[in-house]
């Protein structure tokens, strides 16, 4: 279905570290009607110089003035392309090079959005695997009942995401936003689930990246509830998911049953199982700290208004 044309959309904000394999594969992917676009979000490393060296290959560079978050970046991708369909992509993904020619028969076929599999590249390191067992225990094993609705490598047809006013804006500096934009679309439109297509990705693997990723997470779910969801942010539940979160952790029982369901997914088995635990208590906890942050925030801001 060499017709239908595709856009990598790829937002970057001081992303020189991975850039360059990102871009290598992207411009590598086997299509005739493709462009990549890179959405620097006012990056203060190299990201732009590396990425301008790749416009010889088709790769072109948009600029921001200002750091307005990965919702805006994308956003000004979306609408600096034609392409009848978008692929959304971190600066940290490789997609294969037959990726467009088996994602264009599911568009030829309906689909509005398809949603597809993903797998660490760097398993040799402990967190990277842990979000990899973490996936593979939570959606692999009933992908079909739409709890995998966002996807590294997701893509979906241009229009369908403007007709729902592309990513949210207004949480700048939260993870989430692509949660909230799925959410716009389901019901209404249609999603296709292909796990046979799979890009590999780069997890965040160093404590200091990992930590700071869980409490991105965390913040994400803080405005999704208090800011698009609209719900009354009270001081009682969140002492109580405190609470909650505290009791598990001293139960010592629950952490380790827990690290031990999911080094049934890792590559190394058992030897995994006190990683697994860790890895796992720094998640919980990182969640709540980036939730509780956020809740603060959202609360005085509310007064200040």
């Amino acid at each position: 279905m060499a017709d239908l044309s595709f856009a990598i959309l790829i937002p970057a904000h001081n992303e020189a570290a991975d850039i360059r394999r990102t871009l290598d594969a992207a411009v590598a992917v086997r299509y005739p009607r493709k462009e990549v676009i890179v959405i620097d979000d006012a990056s203060t490393d190299d990201t732009a110089g590396i990425v301008s060296g790749y416009s010889d290959r088709g790769v072109r560079l948009i600029r921001m003035p200002a750091n307005r978050g990965v919702a805006a970046a994308r956003n000004v991708g979306l609408r600096s392309t034609e392409a009848e369909a978008v692929i959304i992509l971190n600066a940290d993904v490789l997609l294969p090079p037959d990726f467009m020619e088996r994602l264009a028969p599911h568009y030829e076929a309906g689909a509005d959005f398809v949603v597809v599999e993903s797998q660490a590249a760097n398993m040799q390191n402990l967190f990277a695997r842990f979000m990899q067992a973490y996936h593979d225990m939570a959606y692999k094993t009933n992908p079909a009942e739409g709890h995998y609705d966002w996807s590294e490598g997701w893509s979906c047809r241009r229009e369908t995401a403007l007709a729902v006013g592309g990513f949210p804006e207004e949480f700048p500096g939260a993870s989430g936003e692509d949660a909230i934009f799925v959410n716009r679309l389901l019901g209404r439109y249609k999603r296709v689930y292909d796990p046979n297509i799979v890009v590999t990705d780069y997890v965040p693997h160093t404590l200091y990246d990992f930590w700071k990723q869980r409490l991105g997470r965390g913040r994400g779910i803080a405005y999704r509830r208090f800011g698009y969801e609209k719900v009354q942010p009270r001081l009682w539940p969140i002492l109580r998911a405190w609470l909650g979160a505290l009791l598990w952790l001293g139960s010592i029982v629950l952490p380790l049953w827990q690290g031990a369901k999911l080094a049934q997914y890792s590559p190394r088995g058992w030897r995994d199982w006190p990683g697994m635990v860790w890895s796992h208590v720094l998640d919980v906890l990182g969640h709540q700290l980036g939730y509780w942050r956020a809740y603060r925030r959202i609360v005085a801001s509310a007064k200040v208004n």
